[in-house]
This record gives structure tokens, C-alpha cells and sequence, in this order.
């Protein structure tokens, strides 16, 4: 770990005097825990509850009643803190370790400045945005982008709960063109769920979750969106198609850091590593900086006389 990066993170402590109960006591509330999980993935059901507007507080509430240590995980970050909700042990062990990428947060907070604009592509439920709005402070924005709906909700949920108010949320994702597009889950933990190669199709049973994919720079100009001066991207191998819908704002003077994270066995048949690196040059950054993290890579990206060291 590199000097200054001080990460240090915990559980909310239980309440004093209260022991963990009887076996008994402790065999009940796993079984209880499992029905509930069983319940909250029934894909249909859930659709059914987020149109309701109530998926959210359901998740939330499961994550109190029932997630380790009473359902929220507190993460420090340099001088930085933030809680998030967990609603298992394995999601918690993920955001503890800041899903690998704490050298790679703390790096790019670094290039930050009160009163930024950032955008989040691939928000996931929001540890970067939390920490990026942190760092931004009330005068700067983050505008995040997750096409996850349960990811969405958590997203919202983590943000009102470190009374972070300069977030903006678009449930969608963003591509080169418009369309509908099937989303596959992830596997475990916070990993990010991902866009499917080809068009959706019947037979896709359970994975298959249809989401909205947008030009980025359509959608800056719809809805009137403020200039980034950085942008974070984690989309699980549309890096590619993102960063040609956005070229126009990738390409405007004011944008000038942006931290990708490349997925190599994920890219479009014939795109690799340096195709994405040459189109990130094509909008104008000149100067690259790598922080492998083997499979994928983050690329830092930064145009003219950026600082590069500090955020200054």
C-alpha cells in the first residue's frame, strides 16, 4: 500500500450489553435470512416492488434486520469516511477491501478539487460515488450512471445515508447508439453486472433483464448536463462503445482526467487494450498512467498540463 493511503474500516458495533443470543436464537435468524434472500431474488417479484417504489426500503430494511453486524459497514479512506449497507457477509468482505481498487480510488480522488464535476459510468451501489462526492464537496457534482435497477436503489440508499446531496442518478447505461439491451448478473459481492454482447433474445430465463442504453452525448445535451472535468468508467467491456457516444465531451477542453478500467477478455472481437487507448488519445489526452490490476487495467488519462500528481 502506498504512503499516505492510511484504509482503515469496520462494522457498526452492536449495542452495548447484548449478547449474540442462544444457538437456538442465532439457527433462527439464519433460517429467517435465507427465506428472505430466497424471496428478494425472485426477479419478477422484485420488478413487481420496484414499480410499486417499495424494493428499495425493503432492501434497505432487510440490511438492518438481518445483514452483519446490524446491516451497515462503515469504510475510512484517508481522511475520508463513509457507511454503506450490506446485506451479507460476502458483500461486506468486498467493500472492505474497496473491491480491490483502493490504491485506484485513492489515486484519482487526489486529482480532485472542491467544485468538480465527475461522472461515475458504472456506479454499481456506489462506492465511488460517495467518496467522489466527498470530494467534491457541496458546490461539486457527480453524475451517475448505473442501468442496474437494484444497483440503482442501492446506489440512492448509500448516498442519503452519508447525507451526500450533489449526486445525480441515471438508471441507464450509456453506448455509441440507442437501444435495449439484456443485462447479465454478476456472480458474487459487488462485482458489476454487464451488458450483453449480442441483441436480447428469448430463452434467457432468469439472467435476462432487458435495460436502456443511451449515447452519452445525446444524453449530456438532453438533459442539459454539466461539463466533466473527470470521468470514472468501470462497464465491464462497453468501454469501447461508451467512450464513442461520449467523444464530444470526452473531447471538450474542460474534460481533462479520465480513469477507465479496461476489461481485455470482455472487448468486442478485434478492439483490445490500445484501441481503447487510441480512441481515449483521439479526444485529446496525451499522457497515460497504468495501474495494472491483472485481469483488467485501469488507465488514467490526461490532456495538456493536467497535474498528474496532485489535484491542484
Amino acid at each position: 500500500m502506498s504512503k499516505g493511503m492510511d484504509v482503515r474500516k469496520g462494522m457498526t458495533e452492536s449495542a452495548p450489553g447484548v449478547s449474540p443470543g442462544p444457538a437456538s436464537s442465532r439457527r433462527a435468524r439464519g433460517y429467517i435470512r435465507r427465506l428472505a434472500a430466497g424471496f428478494l431474488n425472485r426477479p419478477r417479484l422484485m420488478s413487481l416492488l420496484g414499480w410499486l417504489g417499495i424494493r428499495g426500503l425493503l432492501w434497505r430494511t432487510y440490511c438492518r434486520c438481518l445483514g452483519p453486524q446490524g446491516g451497515i459497514l462503515q469504510l475510512e479512506l484517508g481522511a475520508q469516511r463513509a457507511r454503506f449497507y450490506v446485506h451479507s457477509e460476502w458483500v461486506a468482505a468486498d467493500l472492505i477491501s474497496f473491491g480491490g481498487e483502493q490504491e485506484v480510488l485513492q489515486r484519482f480522488i487526489s486529482l480532485l478539487r472542491p467544485g468538480d464535476v465527475v461522472y461515475d459510468i458504472g456506479a454499481n451501489m456506489g462506492l465511488y460515488a460517495v467518496f467522489l462526492g466527498q470530494a467534491v464537496g457541496p458546490q461539486g457534482r457527480v453524475v451517475a450512471f448505473e442501468p442496474e435497477p437494484h444497483y440503482c436503489e442501492r446506489l440512492r440508499g448509500n448516498t442519503a445515508l452519508n447525507d451526500i446531496h450533489n449526486v445525480r442518478i441515471f438508471c441507464l447505461a450509456l453506448g455509441n447508439r440507442a437501444q435495449e439491451s439484456a443485462l447479465l448478473p454478476s456472480q458474487r459481492g459487488i462485482a458489476a453486472p454487464r451488458l450483453a454482447k449480442s441483441p436480447p433474445v428469448d430463452g434467457w430465463g432468469r439472467a435476462r433483464h432487458e435495460v436502456q442504453v443511451v449515447e452519452g452525448d445525446r444524453l449530456v445535451e438532453m438533459e442539459n448536463l454539466p461539463s466533466p472535468r473527470a470521468v470514472k468508467m468501470d462497464v465491464e467491456g462497453h468501454e469501447y462503445a461508451v467512450i464513442r457516444g461520449l467523444r464530444r465531451t470526452l473531447s471538450n477542453p474542460l474534460c481533462e482526467i479520465v480513469c477507465c478500467e479496461i476489461h481485455p477478455a470482455l472487448l468486442p472481437e478485434g478492439v483490445g487494450s490500445g484501441e481503447v487507448v487510441d480512441l481515449l488519445r483521439s479526444c485529446g489526452f496525451t499522457r497515460f498512467e497504468v495501474l495494472p490490476r491483472p485481469p483488467e487495467q485501469h488507465v488514467l488519462a490526461f490532456k495538456g498540463r493536467t497535474a498528474s500528481n496532485t489535484g491542484g
